[in-house]
């Protein structure tokens, strides 16, 4: 587990993920987590969204301790070998009691992502599979069987 955090002011940012190595595909489990938060403070979580093919979001769901949202917990995977880092993410704190709002980021992590054929001992070429048999598409035989049995019965 690595745990990475960020103070502003009182508040304390904690930005965790459950490993730091994994293979391609693998399901990793990010948290982001707000610790000394002021009764002034309202938070603000907005959607992770990420617009490429190296990772994808496959969940965003809120962390509520004592029934307040505190911080979010998202399950990512990524699509490519090497050290990546978590995506930015900003969490938007508002002080009600002083009319000041200000944004604080969570430490991004880097990760080592993994190839899974790197770890497999085999580097013989596998056994090619036999040929699969596919049915026809338009069932010409159905087709002659029925004309000529309409045929026979006229």
């Amino acid at each position: 587990m690595c745990l990475c955090s960020f103070k502003a002011q009182s508040l304390k940012v904690l930005s965790s993920v459950d490993t730091t190595i994994a293979n391609i595909g693998d399901q990793l489990i990010w948290q982001v987590n707000l610790r000394n938060i002021s009764d002034n403070y309202k938070l603000e979580f907005p959607i992770l969204n990420i617009e490429n093919d190296s990772v994808s979001i496959l969940s965003q769901e809120n962390i509520i301790e004592g029934n307040k949202i505190k911080g979010q917990r998202f399950k990512i995977s990524f699509w490519e070998i090497g050290e990546v880092y978590t995506p930015d993410y900003f969490v938007k704190v508002i002080d009600e009691k002083e009319k000041e709002d200000f944004i604080i980021e969570a430490e991004r992590i880097l990760l080592n992502i993994k190839s899974v054929l790197a770890e497999n001992d085999s580097i013989k070429t596998r056994p090619l599979k036999g040929p699969v048999k596919v049915s026809r598409v338009i069932p010409y035989e159905l087709i002659f069987r029925t004309i000529f049995l309409f045929l026979l019965i006229i």
